[in-house]
Order: C-alpha cells, then structure tokens, then sequence
C-alpha cells in the first residue's frame, strides 16, 4: 500500500466517523450499533420548540420512520427527551448539560429523562421498565441547530436499571414530525 492509499483510506475513515450518527456502550460490554439518530422537536401552539426527544437507534432511517406515522419495530436504541424550566415557564432546548432525571422538575434548569429500547415485532419494548430507565447522570448537547439542516450532537454519561452505565455519543439530525399516532406496520 502506498503512502497516499493510505493517507486516503485514513481521511475516508475520519470523515465517516465523524459523520456517523453516534455510539452506545454499557458497563457490561454491550455496544448497541447505531445506524441513525433524530432529534425531534415538541412545538408549542405557536410553533415555538418547548422539548426535544432524542432517537438513537439500529435502524438505518428512524426519522423516516417516525415521520411516516410508524413505530420501529424490532429496533434497539435509546430515546431520551431534553427541556430546561425556568420559574415560570419551559424553555427551548440549547447547548448545555442536562441533568437526568426520574421525576417531574420541582426547581429550574435542564433536565434529560431517558429509556433504553428493545422493541418485538408489536412494537412492544422487551426491557422492562425497571432495567429501562435512566436514573442518574448527565446528557449534554454541545451542538444545536434547528431547520431543515438542523442537527443536535452531544454525549451520554448516566445510568440506568440496578445502576449500569450508559455512555456515548450521537449526532442526530432535525426531524419534525407532524404526525403522533404512531402505528406499528
């Protein structure tokens, strides 16, 4: 192999990795492949993004999955869902850390709530509740942009179920989805 075939194959390799849309590893050695990755914004009456819900999956398109009205079935991943409070309102997601919660905020700030997903051919999640969650740690977005080129990027330090560590890294691209009645088809 020459010098430049393998400048060459390095940079192809470099860009892929920095395009890929993320990365999902347990304490336990388990590694989910993640294919595509979503971030979807929940708009308010005005139009205004009040939360974001974070799809991290196997599946190769998740938002075109999502936009056509459809749950992913016999997919893997991780959906989490990011919102800051102030005293007296929601505000729209931004760049920061997101403190992972189980419960309803009681003060301000930003908060992250989570579930990792194993669905069947019903679309039914085969984690129970319980080794689903997120419990303690932290999301933080160090990218975001809304439209059509929209994306959010960021990492993943928390733990879920009897205390195993979730980390990684996604880059999800903006995906508004209108429709959500999810079927399963």
């Amino acid at each position: 192999m020459t010098f430049r075939t393998a400048l060459v194959a390095s940079l192809v390799t470099l860009v892929s990795a920095c395009n890929a849309p993320g990365s999902l590893r347990t304490s336990d050695g388990k590694t989910i492949p993640v294919e595509s990755a979503a971030f979807v914004p929940t708009l308010d009456q005005s139009g205004q993004m009040v939360s974001a819900t974070i799809f991290i999956a196997d599946e190769p398109d998740v938002c075109r999955t999502l936009r056509a009205g459809r749950s992913p079935k016999k997919v893997e991943g991780l959906m989490l869902t990011v919102l800051s409070v102030s005293d007296r309102a929601v505000l729209a997601p931004d760049v920061g850390e997101y403190t992972v919660i189980t419960n309803t905020p009681q003060r301000a700030g930003s908060y992250a709530a989570g579930t990792l997903f194993k669905t069947d051919l019903n679309c039914n999640n085969t984690i129970p509740d319980s080794d689903a969650l997120l419990k303690s740690g932290f999301i933080t977005i160090d990218k975001l942009e809304t439209g059509r080129q929209g994306f959010a990027s960021g990492t993943i330090d928390a733990t879920y179920g009897r205390g195993e560590d979730i980390i990684g890294r996604f880059s999800a691209e903006y995906c508004e989805v209108t429709n959500t009645n999810f079927n399963c088809q």
